[in-house]
């Protein structure tokens, strides 16, 4: 690491805790990474994931969580965790031109994020990381067996991180023998074996959740496709133009193409599906230099980041439902509504289709408000059984 190394690691580490500081503390800002980290404090009471709790996600999504619910079980711990990893990424990108512009880049990279659901710890923030470093490991063609390993690793927290790997595979075999390919396959695959032994007693569960219901999905609109490159429209405009002039185009189309693949292998087209998009082109836009800035400023302009008073209200809200919950008796079911409320509660099977005696659930007069995301929805607690005596109004 040269001084110019540490200057752009301390600006790109300086912008991501900057523009993401703001939703440190909330237990709403995305219902997915919620239920990841529900699961990390689950598994510290002995649960575990396909067995006692469902999902589709790899083991090593959960894996991440439950080091993570070892620091603290409040929402900020994995949202600071997941600042690191997104930082780190941003300096991965730099990394691949060591330049000004590589600096803009990291932190295009990291204002796209928000664009895309990806201000809080969705899966990509994560496993980005790992392919990244394993695209720079590759291209600068220094020990193509670590990239698999990573390769292989950023597919224990998502499955379609496998078409960024194939791809990142067939170009390290460009200029090598046929028979080191059995060799990255190998590698390639030995971080998933090893996260399938927790479940050798119990395959068929393990199988049936993390390769048979992921591919159960039912497609939405391919219009969806043009509206998720429209809403990361910074980072889509910069990253072209910057491939466009670029030598080393053929890499980064390839990759690119790669995210792409994995965009569309699974049809619900959300926004954070397109988050594995931003490094190619993140890393393209840095052909642009100083050129890449008035991109970032955009990005931060369409997803303003200081809301810090939405977070407060997303905590006091929390809290109030998660009080007013304590003086009902019976099993919780949260049909609408934060998932973190089963933290210290117990929890159904399938969280997302719950049965109880005590509903959290959308009503029209609301006493409570469920900030998802960037919207607030009014939520009732229903029960069949009344408040205990004792009971204090929320």
């Amino acid at each position: 690491m040269t001084k110019r190394d540490w200057i752009a690691a301390a600006l790109i580490a300086g912008f991501a805790f900057l523009i993401r500081s703001a939703t440190f503390g909330n237990p709403t800002l995305e219902p997915d990474e919620s239920f990841y980290m529900l699961v990390g404090i689950k598994m510290h009471d002995g649960l575990l994931p396909y067995i006692d709790i469902y999902d589709r996600k790899p083991f090593g999504l959960f894996l991440i969580y439950y080091l993570i619910a070892f620091i603290s079980h409040d929402p900020a711990a994995y949202q600071v965790v997941a600042t690191l990893f997104a930082a780190t990424t941003g300096f991965v990108i730099y990394a691949f031109s060591r330049s000004a512009g590589g600096i803009a880049a990291g932190c295009l990279y990291l204002a796209g994020l928000a664009l895309l659901f990806g201000n809080g710890g969705q899966a990509p923030v994560f496993y980005n990381l790992l392919v990244a470093a394993a695209g720079w490991l590759i291209f600068f063609n220094r020990k193509v067996g670590l990239a698999m390993i990573l390769c292989g690793a950023a597919i224990t927290i998502k499955h379609s991180a496998v078409f960024e790997a194939i791809f990142l595979g067939l170009y390290a075999m460009r200029n090598r023998p046929l028979r080191d390919a059995v060799k990255f396959v190998a590698l390639g695959c030995f971080p998933f074996a090893l996260t399938a032994l927790p479940f050798l007693s119990h395959f068929d569960r393990f199988w049936a959740c993390v390769f048979l219901a992921p591919i159960d999905n039912e497609a939405k609109s391919a219009v969806l496709i043009a509206k998720r490159l429209i809403e990361a429209f910074p980072v889509v405009f910069a990253g072209l133009a910057g491939l466009a002039l670029s030598r080393h185009r053929l890499f980064l189309s390839g990759w690119l193409l790669a995210t792409a693949l994995s965009f569309v292998a699974v049809p619900n087209f959300y926004p954070h599906y397109l988050l594995p998009m931003l490094v190619p082109l993140s890393i393209a836009s840095a052909r642009l230099g100083f050129g890449t800035i008035p991109f970032v400023l955009l990005a931060v302009w369409m997803h303003w980041p200081f809301d810090f008073e939405r977070t407060k209200q997303a905590r006091a809200e929390f809290a109030r439902l998660d009080k007013a919950l304590s003086n009902y008796p019976g099993r919780l079911a949260v049909n609408t509504g934060p998932v973190l409320l089963y933290r210290n509660r117990s929890m159904p099977y399938d969280v997302w289709h719950p049965q109880g005696d005590v509903i959290v659930d959308r009503c029209d007069r609301a006493d409570f408000l469920y900030m998802m995301r960037q919207s607030a929805i009014g939520v009732c607690i229903f029960a069949n059984a009344p408040p205990a005596a004792d009971a204090v109004s929320p």
